[in-house]
């Protein structure tokens, strides 16, 4: 009896070592922007879901080089990347339609149901959303400062140096067209004639066509502008560093930087559920918190500090003041209108 009973023990040791070692050998390689970022995703996303699944997760900076390390992975056929974090919706419906992405599998992420319905497309899901929104600095604006577009472009109302995009189109012109009294309902199709009618009033008084997000911030520190057009979260930098800055959520607007998956994934299994683990509400938590960015699954926000919940872009009383950009409306005109903008930003 006792030698029959070690022969089982011995079975059950035998059969359970190729899963251990199976479980241990997995792993996915995520390409992300580095930085904060990385630290912050490692912190909140990365090293929580190893420990919990065994998945070891790898990580690489490809940042502003990520569409074309996709391609180049996918006609190579060398599935070096299993998932790319921050994909802007725009380069991912361009890639998608070009076939270098994997459908999203939604039947494997249950968490989905809970995000935004911006976030979830065929191709694609939300890894965080961004806000662009009126920061000034409240020294400058003692009695308070715009709170609206149209008062953001009231240079005579509130004078001084001011702070907008200066790369891209992208926002830059919804902006303008809420600036002239546009409802959110009639934004699309963009009227570009009224559009830089409207940008040409207010770029006298724009001494900062900013390139980076980092520039947004450091404008303010310097004092370089009295008030912006920028990222909630770049302006929150600025106060951490004592600008007395204050954020207006009326007219800003919404986009959403994205998850994407090569076509020649190795572990689709794997990334489906890493991509569920990222939108439990906790985990968005300590992510969002860090970075300022609004949680995909917005029952998150419920686990964030009081002071910084209103801040969230993804707050319901926030995303009711702003417009979700149309990425459908630009994945087809995003070159000539971001072409036509620079022309504009350089003209003297």
């Amino acid at each position: 009896m006792k030698m029959r009973s070690i022969l089982v023990l011995l079975i059950m040791v035998v059969l359970a070592v190729p899963t251990v070692a199976t479980a241990a050998s997995r792993s996915i390689t995520i390409s992300t922007w580095g930085g904060l970022m990385t630290q912050t995703q490692t912190d909140a996303f990365f090293k929580p879901f190893t420990e919990k699944t065994g998945i070891e997760v790898k990580v690489t900076e490809a940042g502003s080089e990520q569409t074309a390390k996709i391609k180049a992975q996918v006609m190579q056929n060398t599935p070096d990347i299993d998932l790319v974090c921050g994909m802007s919706a725009v380069e991912s419906l361009l890639l998608s339609k070009d076939g270098y992405l994997l459908p999203i599998d939604y039947a494997k992420i249950p968490n989905a149901k809970y995000a935004v319905a911006e976030a979830k497309k065929e191709f694609i899901i939300g890894a965080y959303v961004l806000s662009t929104v009126i920061a000034y600095n409240k020294q400058f604006f003692p009695a308070g400062g715009p709170k609206s577009m149209r008062e953001f472009f009231d240079a005579k109302k509130f004078p001084g140096p001011r702070g907008i995009k200066g790369f891209s189109a992208y926002g830059m012109l919804e902006a303008a067209l809420m600036a002239d009294g546009v409802s959110f309902d009639k934004i699309y199709p963009l009227d570009l004639p009224r559009a830089y009618k409207k940008l040409d009033e207010i770029k006298p008084s724009v001494s900062v066509f900013y390139k980076t997000g980092a520039q947004q911030t450091q404008s303010l520190v310097d004092k370089e502008v009295y008030l912006g057009h920028y990222y909630v979260g770049r302006a929150l930098a600025a106060k951490d560093k004592g600008v007395p800055v204050e954020i207006e959520f009326q007219d800003g607007y919404l986009n959403i930087d994205y998850w994407a998956i090569p076509k020649n994934v190795g572990d689709k299994n794997a990334v489906h559920q890493f991509l569920n683990f990222v939108l439990e509400p906790e985990r968005e938590a300590i992510f969002s918190k860090t970075m300022k960015y609004g949680p995909i699954n917005p029952n998150a926000i419920k686990f964030m500090p009081p002071e910084i919940q209103p801040l969230m872009p993804t707050h319901p009383d926030n995303v009711k003041r702003q417009i979700w950009l149309d990425d459908e409306y630009w994945s087809t005109r995003y070159k000539q209108l971001g072409e036509q903008y620079m022309q504009w930003v350089s003209k003297k």
